[in-house]
């Protein structure tokens, strides 16, 4: 809102200083230049950020929207974390302070609510994977050893985990077993429904 007030009003500046560069006959020729090149850059910007707010109408609430879930992580962030400081054997807690702070980048700590979460869990290949990939985004997508005995784990209880086949394959064309992860990758696609998110990851994998 104060954005939109301030184009409008800078609009209307800029339509009372144009007034004079149009009358006066007397100003020398460079200083009408220069007074009409600031005067037109003005407007510009003032009509961008008209537009920007009101000729965009998808924008604005998408910002709107992300900025209150930004708002709910941060109240579940700090609600959990005592929740958790109360009592450390509180699953769900943990559960919810790694999927926050997935949410909101924060991935070491993510992956160390996840960590809690599998201990307490007794092992749930779910959690397992969330640990998993918690490390591997703090770790800018790279599967590190950790992740990949943690892969390993999820795989020995639900050996077709689409994810963990995934991430193990990324592993492999990091160590350099090219072919091994073409093949991999390439059953693990065909294996895919239409639509899953893992294939356009696998298919940039192949492109690179």
């Amino acid at each position: 809102m104060l954005y939109s007030v301030f184009c409008m009003l800078l609009l209307a500046s800029l339509a009372v200083v144009l007034t004079p560069l149009c009358t006066v006959g007397e100003m020398p020729e460079i200083l009408r230049r220069k007074m009409a090149l600031a005067v037109g850059t003005g407007f510009f910007i003032a009509a961008f950020g008209l537009y920007f707010l009101w000729g965009s109408p998808k924008i604005v609430p998408l910002l709107a929207q992300r900025q209150e879930r930004l708002v709910e992580l941060k109240e579940t962030i700090v609600r959990r974390s005592g929740e958790v400081k109360a009592n450390p054997k509180n699953l769900g807690a943990w559960v919810d302070l790694g999927q926050s702070f997935m949410e909101t980048g924060q991935f070491p700590a993510a992956a160390n609510a996840f960590k809690q979460s599998v201990l307490l869990s007794g092992g749930n290949p779910l959690l397992i994977m969330a640990y998993a990939q918690s490390l591997i985004f703090a770790a800018d997508g790279k599967v590190t050893d950790d992740a990949k005995k943690s892969l390993d784990m999820v795989l020995l209880q639900q050996p077709q985990n689409p994810e963990a086949r995934y991430y193990l394959a990324v592993r492999e064309l990091q160590d350099g077993h090219t072919q091994d992860a073409m093949k991999d990758m390439k059953e693990l696609y065909h294996s895919l429904p239409d639509g899953s998110p893992l294939k356009g990851m696998i298919d940039r994998e192949i492109g690179k």
